[in-house]
């Protein structure tokens, strides 16, 4: 079996999401096997068109039922021979002045003197003229065999605006059309199947190599776009009671970890961007600063920095960009929220975080200061496969916490970013699962909202 599909690594609700996210493709395939088949159809097979008329037969020597019964059954017998003679042909083209490539036939309806006849062609309007010019010049061709018998129109010739039967290939099409969009349910599946992403928190122990501290469940957003949406953060009026209480205990398994490594500076970052790590380093922090710990947090992406769209930032606040360039002194550039006891320190725009990002030694000193007087300092940073800022980052923390959104990064590049830690940190706290749904027909709360074992 493949090494990517392994015990717990899949998920029956992410696998109709990923359909449901994709449905636009089933419903394409059977769209395009509907205008395949149509359009094949039309080069390929041709539809015959039918029209039919019904006709009475009776004797003119005798009235009895019996005599125009034997009488219909002998005419039906020679009347299909009329009908497509050469002769009669001959004589409804020439009436109607145009080539009609019709076939007609007759057939007697059991046990009575009635005729059903049919003429089929592939040009509707020719079957019509065919049947109707027969009906009235037979008897040109043909009056010394009905000269006995009285033909009367039952049911006149009709005007076909349909094929008498589908095609082949259109009659596969209730068939191929589903069969088709079901096939592309299978191929999302396959897809998804072999996407190497973090699924479930199960699979998330068997793929990643680290410590899971925690795992956050998705909240979904209520605020329209361009807004600024902090109802992610603990202890807000629309944060759900699982997502806080996943985060407290996150944030606690984080704690014992840097308590044990004696770490006082965390660097929180990703693999790959958009994987919620900002919106996780503002609520531990937030987290920390609950138990009455001095907790700043920083904002160390130069090229997005984003904390400032979660905590509004005060008019005139200070960035690492002014204390580097000299406009601020580093206790006048960290501001402090009230509501959420929380010292902050922003960055500038992404212009002036380019700027700054050349400046390592001069944000080690910052970091070095910000060590001695806080208790913890936690460094939301680039994703580590954006820029070196990330890199250099890790030189100057203690430890760092990865953040793994449910099914986005690619476990090796995960993985990698790992190692890396290691290499230029020399610890690694673990990871945190970010916006995971709890799988159909789980257990219980503890598998999805934080209270994996932690060790």
């Amino acid at each position: 079996m493949n090494q990517r599909i392994t015990e717990g690594s899949m998920s029956l609700r992410g696998f109709v999401k990923d359909v449901l996210r994709n449905f636009w493709m089933v419903v394409l395939s059977g769209v395009i096997v509907f205008f395949g088949l149509t359009g094949a159809a039309g080069l390929t097979e041709k539809p015959v068109y039918e029209s039919k008329a019904t006709l009475v037969i009776s004797s003119k020597e005798s009235y009895s039922s019996l005599t125009s019964l034997q009488t219909a059954a002998q005419m039906a017998a020679v009347f299909s021979e009329v009908f497509q003679s050469d002769s009669l042909k001959k004589n409804i083209m020439e009436t109607a002045g145009e080539e009609m490539n019709v076939d007609i036939t007759c057939r007697q309806v059991e046990a009575t003197n009635l005729l059903a006849l049919t003429a089929a062609s592939e040009n509707p309007r020719h079957a019509y003229l065919m049947l109707r010019a027969a009906i009235e010049n037979y008897g040109e061709v043909s009056g010394y065999v009905f000269g006995q018998a009285d033909l009367v129109v039952l049911t006149p010739p009709d005007v076909p605006t349909e094929p008498a039967q589908r095609t082949t290939l259109l009659s596969y099409r209730k068939i191929l059309i589903p069969a088709a969009m079901l096939l592309m349910v299978f191929v999302i599946g396959l897809f998804y199947l072999f996407r190497f992403t973090v699924k479930t928190t199960r699979g998330a122990r068997r793929q990643l190599e680290g410590t899971i501290l925690g795992t956050i469940p998705f909240e979904k957003s209520v605020f329209g776009r361009g807004r600024k949406n902090t109802r992610h953060l603990i202890g807000g009026a629309s944060s759900t009671m699982a997502f806080s209480e996943s985060v407290r205990r996150a944030a606690q398994n984080i704690q014992q970890h840097m308590n044990k490594k004696e770490a006082k500076v965390l660097l929180v970052t990703s693999a790959t961007p958009n994987e919620g790590k900002t919106m996780t380093a503002a609520n531990i922090a937030v987290s920390l600063a609950e138990k009455k710990a001095r907790v700043l947090i920083i904002d160390g992406d130069f090229l997005n920095p984003s904390l400032g769209r979660i905590f509004e930032p005060a008019p005139g606040a200070g960035t690492i960009s002014d204390i580097l360039s000299g406009k601020m002194k580093l206790g006048d550039a960290v501001s402090y929220d009230r509501k959420y006891r929380l010292f902050k320190l922003y960055q500038g725009d992404g212009r002036q975080g380019r700027n700054a990002a050349g400046d390592r030694d001069r944000i080690e000193a910052i970091v070095n200061i910000c060590r001695r007087e806080m208790d913890y300092v936690i460094i939301d940073s680039s994703p580590v496969t954006v820029s070196a800022d990330a890199e250099m980052w890790m030189g100057l923390s203690d430890t760092a916490l990865l953040v793994v959104r449910q099914d986005w990064a690619d476990v090796r590049i995960i993985n990698d970013a790992v190692d890396m830690i290691w290499t230029n940190t020399g610890d690694f706290t673990g990871f945190v699962l970010n916006a995971f749904e709890p799988e159909w027909g789980s257990a219980g709360r503890s598998q999805h909202y934080g209270y994996e074992s932690y060790a």
